[in-house]
């Protein structure tokens, strides 16, 4: 809130409360890019693997991150930025008619449609079987 103050910029920010999980895709659909603008020195916020990425991706949302490791691991549909100039060039690259953001798009909604609660639980049972299998 102090950064976007600074910056004059509190009239084109909006900070919400708490979201009902289940309003969160109605949000979304509503933003032009979603931003994931972690603290790559806070070892919590690096090691973090934010759901916010395929939230906004299952809404077809561009995403705009800093280098943390979720990221990079997803470069081919998510836009990375360790600087200021960095998000104005993707700022620009997402309001032109660039056709690689679309592919973008496509990719990350396609990895989206796979995280869903319903795969994670059978990834983590399936995990679980194979140590109880080793320890058997």
């Amino acid at each position: 809130m102090k950064w976007a103050a600074e910056e004059g910029l509190e009239n084109d920010v909006v900070w919400l409360d708490f979201v009902a999980y289940q309003d969160v895709p109605e949000l979304i659909s509503a933003l032009d890019v979603g931003t994931i603008p972690f603290d790559v020195t806070n070892p919590t916020a690096y090691y973090s693997a934010p759901n916010k990425i395929w939230e906004y991706s299952s809404q077809m949302k561009p995403v705009v991150s800093t280098p943390i490791p979720e990221a990079l691991d997803n470069r081919d549909c998510v836009l990375i930025a360790s600087k200021a100039d960095d998000y104005l060039h993707h700022f620009l690259a997402i309001s032109s008619p660039d056709e690689e953001i679309p592919r973008r798009l496509k990719v990350g909604y396609e990895r989206a449609c796979q995280h869903t609660w319903e795969n994670a639980a059978k990834m983590f049972a399936s995990a679980c079987m194979r140590v109880l299998n080793e320890k058997g």
